[in-house]
């Protein structure tokens, strides 16, 4: 009886691991689709965002600028999955321009969602090294979308970040 208890035990926890690999390639291959290219007078104008799943941590790389420059800003967002409330895709519109946002909630409003700017590599090499400061822990934070054709790409990604939300 105990053997029992504990292969099923095994096989609930490979069925929940198996389901955030397949939700985080679904979520990388999503990625794929938000990046835009806009000519502008000083050149191409790059906007992209990127998701992972890192264990039990949503990762959202952002980036928006001109490569050809170099003049690109980077943000990066941490939130485990754990303690995100909720996940909610808003449309603002502002004259002629409609943007598109994801709205991410902490649980109990408290400080746990982290927010970083900077090159993916000083990012990285901060989090092995530095404590966070108050301005990169927050319980709320609003990642702008990139302007997409296919407006339904972000019901589909508020919908499979919810399946993730426990």
């Amino acid at each position: 009886m105990k053997y029992i208890f504990i292969v099923f035990l095994f096989s609930i926890v490979s069925l929940g691991q198996a389901q955030n690999s397949n939700a985080g390639e679904e979520l990388k291959t999503l990625s794929k689709e938000f990046k835009v290219t806009t000519p502008t007078e000083e050149g191409k104008y790059v906007e992209s965002l990127d998701f992972d799943l890192m264990n039990d941590t949503l990762y959202i790389y952002h980036s928006k600028g001109f490569l050809e420059s170099g003049s690109v800003d980077e943000y990066h967002y941490f939130m485990k999955l754990n303690e995100l409330e909720n996940v909610e895709f808003k449309e603002m519109t502002m004259g002629d321009l409609t943007m598109g946002m994801l709205s991410f909630t902490a649980k109990k409003n408290e400080p746990k969602l982290i927010f970083k700017y900077g090159t993916k590599e000083e990012v990285f090499f901060s989090l092995k090294n530095d404590p966070f400061s108050e301005e990169e822990i927050q319980s709320y934070s609003v990642i702008t979308l990139p302007d997409i054709k296919d407006k339904s790409r972000y019901k589909k990604l508020e919908s499979l970040i919810k399946t993730l939300i426990k």
